[in-house]
C-alpha cells in the first residue's frame, strides 16, 4: 500500500487497486457541497423572513431564531448522512468530482458507518472550514479525515472513464440478456445467499474496475457458480459471462430472492 494508492483483496479473491482522494479533490468536491448547503441556507433564511411576517410579534423571534442557529446545523448532518446513505458513498459534490466513500476492505458504507464519518464531521470541521479535518487528512497517509478514522472508511477516485450514470443493473436488459432469462430462470432459485451476494457485488462495483480486472473478475464469478448452472449457460458464460450474471440477477429478483 503506498500513499496514492490502496489495494483491496475482494471475497472473490482479485486484487483491485484504487487511487485514493488527496486533500485537493476531497476540497473540490467538498467546496461543491458546501455551495448547495448554502444556497439551500439562504432559502431557510427567505422562509424565515417570511414566517417573521406571518407569527405574532412575542412569539416570531424566538422561533426564527431556533431554526436560523439549529437549520444549518441539522442540514449540514443531514445533507451528507443522507446522500451518502442513499447515492452509496457519494454526494453531489463527490459525484461531480469522481469520489466515493468505501469502507477499507472495499465493500459498501453501511448505514452506521455513513452516521459515526458524519457525526464526527463536526469536529473535522471545528474551529471553521474543516480545519481540524483537513489538517489530519493532509497528514495520514491515505488522506483519511477524523471521521474516516473513526469508520474505517476511506475516499477513493473513481475511474472517469467508466463512471456510470448508475451502477445498478437496469429494469430493463439488452436484447441478448432477454434472451438469456428463459435459459437460467430454472437455475436462479438453487442459487445460495452467498453466491446471489457475490453476483450482485461484481454488477455493483464493475464499473469501477480496470478493464482487464473486470474481465477477471467476472469469469471468477462465474467460476463460483459454475456448479448451479446448465452446460449451455456455463458455456455462454465463458464466452461473455457479463450478460450471463445480468440475466441470473434479473431472474432472481423476478423470483423474489433478494441480494
Amino acid at each position: 500500500m503506498d500513499y496514492e494508492h490502496v489495494s483491496i483483496e475482494t471475497p472473490e479473491h482479485v486484487s483491485i487497486s484504487y487511487e485514493l482522494a488527496g486533500p485537493g479533490s476531497r476540497l473540490i468536491a467538498a467546496l461543491l457541497d458546501h455551495l448547495l448547503i448554502l444556497l439551500i441556507v439562504v432559502a431557510i433564511l427567505l422562509l424565515c423572513a417570511a414566517l417573521n411576517a406571518q407569527l405574532p410579534a412575542s412569539s416570531a423571534p424566538a422561533i426564527v431564531v431556533m431554526i436560523v442557529i439549529g437549520g444549518p446545523l441539522i442540514l449540514l448532518c443531514l445533507y451528507f448522512i443522507l446522500f451518502e446513505t442513499l447515492w452509496s458513498g457519494q454526494t453531489p459534490g463527490k459525484r461531480a468530482a469522481g469520489l466515493r466513500v468505501m469502507r477499507d476492505d472495499g465493500t459498501p458504507v453501511s448505514t452506521l458507518d455513513v452516521l459515526i464519518r458524519n457525526t464526527i464531521r463536526l469536529i473535522d470541521f471545528a474551529p471553521y472550514l474543516y480545519f481540524v479535518g483537513g489538517l489530519v487528512a493532509f497528514i495520514h497517509k491515505q488522506s483519511k479525515r477524523l471521521g474516516d478514522l473513526a469508520a474505517g472508511t476511506v475516499v477513493v477516485k473513481l475511474r472517469q472513464s467508466e463512471l456510470p450514470t448508475s451502477v445498478e443493473p437496469g429494469p430493463s436488459l439488452p436484447t441478448e440478456t432477454n434472451g438469456l432469462l428463459s435459459l437460467v430462470r430454472p437455475l436462479a432459485g438453487s442459487l445460495t445467499p452467498e453466491e446471489l451476494g457475490m453476483v450482485q457485488r461484481f454488477l455493483e462495483r464493475r464499473f469501477e474496475l480496470a478493464p482487464d480486472v473486470r474481465s477477471q473478475m467476472a469469469r471468477r464469478v462465474i467460476d463460483a457458480v459454475r456448479a448451479r448452472l446448465s452446460d449451455e449457460a456455463a458455456a455462454f458464460g465463458d464466452q461473455d459471462p457479463e450478460p450471463l450474471l445480468e440475466a441470473l440477477a434479473q431472474a432472481c429478483s423476478r423470483t423474489g430472492d433478494r441480494f
